[in-house]
């Protein structure tokens, strides 16, 4: 026992030996080395990782900046002579020469070519201004008296519902007759077109003007449902059509950088006509006891107002008749610009928005009877909705030009679907409601200013038609549905009987947006591939600009989505 304690002692002695205190100290000293090492490593790397990401964030808001400076120095090239819808005027990219000319004279030339327009608008540009601000107006007034009239068409189904007017009258059948207004106006258009490419613009519009009296006229004499369902959904549609479908077609003419601001004015309109026909049909339904004058009232002053228009508005260069039935069939029908990936992505975008504006445009006075409110409150609503698209639809416009057309339509968009799920779902008092009356109507109608300029931008002058047909077709399509599936979605046995409708509405918006993503990647790249060609042509030593350009023009998923949220003006 003894030995075995003397050996442990000295063993603990030597423990404090001079030699084994050296030994430990230096085997301390080389592990406090190798981890104050590991920890530089560390540190270095992360110093590298977050160097890099400042690096990549800095040549990023770089290029971004340069490629906006780049857009807003893109030069206005005068304005040449032809005219806009004439497949006369162009043989190179007349639908029927194209094929026909020979020895490259209709090759495109790429130099002319920024990305941002379409070819046509380069080589014909608009002069943004001049007469044009006059059609936008004529337009503006134009639309008051037949897309504005339509808006007091809530007025009359308060009327007709709350007295029985009609047998047979239930508000699956009003709200059927409501959509199908809006799908002859725009289903029809492609025959309005090629009649207007026949006879011009002015037989065409007055035409429709008739057609539109008539149906106003006839309608006060209906003494059935069936007379006033013909009159008030297919012969209405009918008479907007062949007014509207030959207006359309002459802002684009008139205008290019300024092409939304002309537009806004000119869909402002609707807003003009909801507030001056919804008030009038209101107060002659009061004074008179019977909706037949109000009716009436709507169809003088149409008549008047869209002469005064019909006289004073004219496209930039005269339509000139040309070619046959038959080829103008084939130039609106033309399958090739109907079935481009471009057009495709605007109709699906129109298709599924049109069912969010239609409800949004039709629902907010029933659900103001729904939380309690009197049928004037409900009109009151309607009108604010109005005086708010009045205001709202030219400034839309001019940010528009500012930012870049896709770019806030996208952004419109998205806010709708904000104010579907956060604020109109929370709407329980009158105030709250106005202010989403006002709210929502400033941006409500973006879809009027944008998919007309989505067609001249993608489609150029000669084929805007093809392209505005095939838009109008599958929104009017959605339209003759939207407020009786909003109507359908109401369930009064819950707490929140339009809460399916307000998801329903912002499911459509949210879906249409998504169908905007890969256009505006489409209009980037074509963009893209137009500075790096003028780049190497004038600036063949900017490397880090032709590096850009590379890099975003590179094949790929990864390139496709930076293209396509890429921050510039599109």
């Amino acid at each position: 026992m003894q030995d075995h304690a003397s050996d442990a002692e000295s063993s603990v002695l030597s423990a404090f030996e001079p030699e084994v205190l050296v030994q430990q100290e230096e085997g301390s000293q080389e592990d406090l080395t190798s981890v104050n090492s590991r920890r530089s490593r560390r540190y270095s790397i992360k110093s590298n990782q977050s160097r890099n990401l400042l690096n990549k964030t800095q040549s990023l808001l770089e290029a971004v900046r340069d490629d906006n400076l780049i857009t807003a120095l893109e030069p206005q090239v005068p304005t040449n002579q032809e005219s806009f819808i004439d497949f006369e005027a162009n043989p190179c990219q007349s639908p029927s020469k194209t094929e026909e000319a020979d020895g490259g004279a209709c090759d495109d030339n790429d130099d002319d070519d920024n990305g941002e327009f379409h070819k046509d608008d380069q080589l014909d540009p608009p002069p943004d201004g001049g007469y044009g601000w006059v059609c936008a107006f004529c337009v503006c007034f134009g639309n008051a008296c037949s897309w504005g009239s339509n808006g007091s068409f809530a007025v009359f189904l308060a009327y007709y519902l709350s007295h029985d007017y009609y047998a047979g009258g239930s508000d699956s059948l009003y709200a059927l007759m409501g959509g199908l207004v809006l799908f002859f106006t725009l289903s029809l258009s492609p025959f309005a077109l090629i009649i207007t490419k026949r006879v011009g613009i002015k037989p065409a519009a007055f035409f429709g003007v008739l057609v539109m009296v008539s149906s106003s006229v006839f309608g006060s004499f209906s003494t059935t449902f069936a007379q006033y369902f013909i009159t008030q959904s297919f012969l209405l549609g009918v008479g907007y059509c062949f007014f509207v479908a030959p207006l359309s077609i002459v802002i684009p003419t008139w205008f290019l950088h300024k092409r939304s601001l002309a537009q806004g004015i000119a869909t402002s309109g609707a807003g003009v006509g909801g507030i001056m026909f919804s008030n009038s049909s209101n107060a002659l339904i009061a004074q008179t006891g019977d909706p037949k004058w109000a009716l009436r009232m709507i169809g003088l002053v149409s008549l008047v107002t869209c002469t005064i228009v019909i006289i004073l508005i004219k496209p930039r260069r005269p339509i000139k008749i040309s070619g046959s039935w038959k080829d103008d069939f084939a130039a609106i029908f033309k399958w090739k610009v109907w079935f481009s990936p471009s057009v495709i992505f605007i109709s699906m975008w129109f298709f599924f928005y049109m069912f969010t504006y239609v409800i949004y445009l039709y629902s907010l006075s029933a659900y103001g009877t729904s939380i309690g409110l009197t049928a004037h409150q409900g009109s009151v609503v309607n009108t604010v909705l109005s005086v708010a698209q009045l205001a709202g639809r030219p400034l839309m416009g001019v940010v528009m030009d500012r930012f870049g057309r896709i770019n806030l339509t996208i952004i419109l968009t998205m806010l709708i679907v904000l104010f579907s799920l956060t604020f109109w779902v929370f709407v329980t008092t009158y105030a709250q409601l106005i202010a989403l009356a006002f709210c929502s109507g400033l941006v409500l109608g973006f879809n009027w200013i944008s998919y007309a300029t989505f067609c001249a931008d993608v489609a150029g002058q000669v084929d805007f038609a093809a392209a505005l047909t095939v838009v109008s077709i599958l929104g009017g399509s959605s339209a003759s549905v939207s407020e009786l599936i909003g109507l359908k979605l109401r369930d009064y046995t819950k707490e929140k009987p339009f809460l399916y409708c307000q998801v329903f509405a912002a499911l459509c918006a949210f879906v249409s947006a998504l169908f905007l993503l890969p256009l505006r990647e489409e209009k980037i790249r074509k963009m893209m591939i137009s500075r790096r060609h003028r780049t190497l042509t004038n600036d063949p030593n900017n490397e880090s600009r032709l590096r850009r350009f590379d890099l975003l023009l590179k094949p790929g998923i990864g390139s496709y989505f930076l293209r396509m949220l890429y921050p510039i003006k599109a």
